[in-house]
């Protein structure tokens, strides 16, 4: 019988794989989780709703961030849903989504930042604008804080 070579303990691929699978995991949970695009202001979404004024151009997409307090993750905020709409003089664009899509900065006994939205909008013109946001809250949900943070991604 012929002797079999030594194995080697750590071969490249093995190195790479060890080191590079954990560090794509981190990168897509940080791509959920991370907002893009600059912060313009916050709207306050516990009771009515609110406004925010903006000015954009036209390919600027604006994107949704929530922070919440006493924001357990829990089911309740998951069945509740943010609805927004994009008013540029007239031409109203809306999105709805999830108010949490299962990924945050942080989170902890009070409450939760940073919950990354599903809700995104186009921007078609450029100039001034205003943002709408309302919340539809699970049954039971109490909530002392809920801000929406709205962000845009610049087209340049």
């Amino acid at each position: 019988m012929d002797p079999q070579p030594p194995s080697e303990p750590f071969s490249v691929g093995k190195i790479v794989a060890v080191v590079l699978i954990p560090l794509a995991f981190l990168g897509v949970i940080l791509f959920k989780a991370c907002p893009r695009g600059d912060a313009l202001g916050t709207i306050d979404v516990r009771a009515k709703g609110g406004t925010l004024a903006i000015e954009g151009a036209s390919g600027d997409a604006l994107g949704f961030r929530l922070d919440t307090k006493p924001g357990r993750i829990d089911r309740s905020l998951e069945r509740s849903t943010i609805s927004v709409e994009l008013d540029e003089n007239g031409k109203v664009t809306r999105s709805s989504c999830k108010a949490y899509a299962g990924a945050v900065m942080s989170t902890g006994r009070w409450g939760n930042s940073g919950s990354v939205l599903e809700c995104r909008l186009a921007m078609t013109a450029t100039g001034k604008a205003s943002v709408r946001a309302r919340a539809e809250w699970a049954s039971g949900l109490q909530l002392d804080e809920a801000v929406l943070e709205v962000r845009k991604e610049s087209s340049k």
